[in-house]
């Protein structure tokens, strides 16, 4: 049982700057009530993203202050592969071979052996040495960019007419923008449909019904009628798209199944993946004795490949990619998929061993694998969203139940029954939040996933319906306690006077890929204007399709 206040954090003070609330209002007015234009200095708490966005810890600024900025080869690309490899493979056995680097007593000769030349074969990350003819590891500057180097890798197997479709649990906004954009792909998602159900509060930090895995029965049914286009299956864990939602260890155990069944590659999006591995720790039945280290052995040993945004595993910047040398799957559709996107890091991010990121970033990434993975850590993660998640809930605030690992998720749908879908309300929501508290969230709903663009080109709702959310995302070792009740104070007060939050109204980049970075809106009361035939209310939608 997982208690239910936060632990005290580590908060890095600003210096306060004193605002009103007419003031907000005129800045947002300025950047056309863009949240992810609004300057930061001139917010109370800023919960748009975790994405790099937490607070470095003391053995973190000690790897930076002993940072390497060589061009090439510098000593933390050593560090941090070898990291790597006590995170995905080890388990309870890591070598922490970058204490050697802090050993002054530490010879060159075991340097050589142990660090930069250790032999190394059939891994996720083999030694140095096959990095330049079988690359199978490679450092970026955030996930997103991993994404661009694999996906535009990927396509490049097939031809342009060519039905190619990913199957996933989940796409996030930039993996379904490269799936799309940058590959090609038809992005398909069979999400578990019980995100929706209801929950006791009673179970919070009891029990968790892993609603962020992938319907097994659907999957299986698509990949029979449409297996020979199905290119991968991708599970994102956790599922951010879909609240948070752990996957359980059964679930992912099903999906490598079918995958085997099918002769399909299992890519992992990992980004949080510590955090699901804590979920699985407390509540799946059979690993409340194992460690988050063997807990994360045993997921990375079903997939082919893997990448991470390193930016949500405490650290600043970073991403990592690694494909599974002995992967036959991998191996035989995509021959020679390692160098080709080696090929794409050197040309865009600079030498292989920085792939954009200072000798600092390096270090830091290093250390965090390791502290990512702390049983204490992880605890006081978890316990910030279930108590932000029970308070509110508490109060009669719909939010999606129960609580996920890094965010709390208000369900729009829920909260404004009386708002049609294309209201976008809950971009109103997040700038009504901005004026007057202070607060920053981000909307993960329909303006986000695009669903007007959608009905414009189809003539019709889709069949499964994405999801209407807005996200306030909880930066790792930012805020206190007293942080959190404000949150829960203003979004309370913001429940009870909903019929303020005003419709917003696409006037600015309305179809820029990612559109929600850079989209301007207007913002308007009305409830009644003119809408399209096929225009319905939220509270029709049938969200179980």
């Amino acid at each position: 049982m997982l208690d239910l206040v936060p632990s005290g954090c580590t908060f890095i003070k600003r210096k306060n700057i004193e605002i009103s609330e007419e003031l907000r209002k005129k800045i947002l007015q300025n950047v056309g009530y863009n949240a992810f234009a609004y300057p930061a200095a001139f917010l109370k708490m800023d919960l748009i993203s975790d994405s790099g966005c937490c607070a470095l810890n003391q053995q973190m600024w000690m790897a930076i202050a002993l940072a390497d900025e060589s061009y090439a080869r510098n000593n933390w690309y050593f560090a941090l592969l070898d990291a790597f490899r006590d995170f995905i493979e080890r388990g309870d056995s890591p070598r922490k071979a970058y204490l050697n680097l802090l050993d002054v007593s530490c010879t060159a000769e075991y340097l050589h052996n142990n660090l930069f030349f250790p032999e190394i074969k059939n891994s996720f990350i083999n030694d140095s040495l096959s990095q330049l003819d079988d690359p199978n590891a490679f450092i970026f500057a955030q996930g997103r960019c991993c994404e661009t180097a694999l996906f535009t890798q990927l396509g490049t197997y097939y031809e342009k007419n060519h039905k190619k479709i990913m199957i996933s649990n989940g796409f996030f906004d930039t993996t379904k923008a490269h799936v799309e954009l940058s590959g090609g792909f038809i992005p398909v998602e069979f999400s578990d449909a019980t995100i929706y159900d209801d929950y006791d509060l009673n179970l919070i930090g009891k029990q968790n019904p892993f609603k962020g895995g992938i319907d097994i029965e659907q999957t299986e049914n698509y990949l029979t009628e449409n297996a020979d286009n199905v290119v991968l299956i991708l599970m994102t864990l956790t599922n951010n798209s879909r609240a948070a939602q752990p996957v359980s260890m059964k679930n992912l155990k099903e999906v490598k199944q079918l995958c085997i069944k099918y002769n399909k590659p299992l890519w992992i999006d990992a980004s949080r993946v510590n955090e699901n591995a804590m979920f699985i720790k407390l509540y799946e039945e059979g690993y409340q004795n194992k460690s988050i280290p063997e807990i994360l052995k045993e997921i990375f040993s079903m997939c082919d490949g893997f990448h991470i945004s390193m930016k949500k595993i405490l650290c600043n910047m970073g991403g990592f990619m690694s494909i599974r040398t002995d992967s036959d799957i991998l191996r035989k559709m995509f021959p020679g998929l390692g160098f080709r996107i080696k090929t794409t890091q050197i040309l865009n991010y600079g030498n292989d061993s920085y792939g954009a990121l200072s000798g600092r970033d390096l270090a830091a990434a290093t250390i965090g694998l390791y502290e990512c993975v702390d049983e204490s850590y992880l605890k006081s993660r978890l316990s910030g969203t279930m108590y932000v998640g029970r308070k509110l809930s508490e109060k009669g605030v719909p939010v999606i139940l129960p609580p996920g690992g890094h965010a709390i998720y208000l369900d729009i749908n829920k909260m404004f029954k009386d708002r049609k879908w294309n209201d976008f309300v809950g971009c109103g929501l997040v700038a009504y939040m901005i004026q007057k508290y202070g607060i920053r969230g981000c909307e993960l709903g329909y303006q986000a996933w695009e669903l007007d663009k959608y009905v414009d080109l189809h003539q019709k709702m889709p069949e499964r319906l994405p999801p209407n959310f807005v996200r306030f995302a909880f930066p790792a070792n930012v805020y206190h306690k007293e942080h959190f009740d404000y949150l829960i104070e203003s979004i309370i007060e913001l429940n009870s006077e909903k019929n303020k939050i005003p419709n917003a109204e696409i006037k600015r980049r309305r179809d820029s890929a990612l559109r929600h970075f850079v989209v301007g809106f207007e913002l308007s009361q009305q409830k009644n204007r003119e809408d399209r035939e096929e225009i319905i209310n939220l509270e029709k939608l049938d969200l179980e399709k």
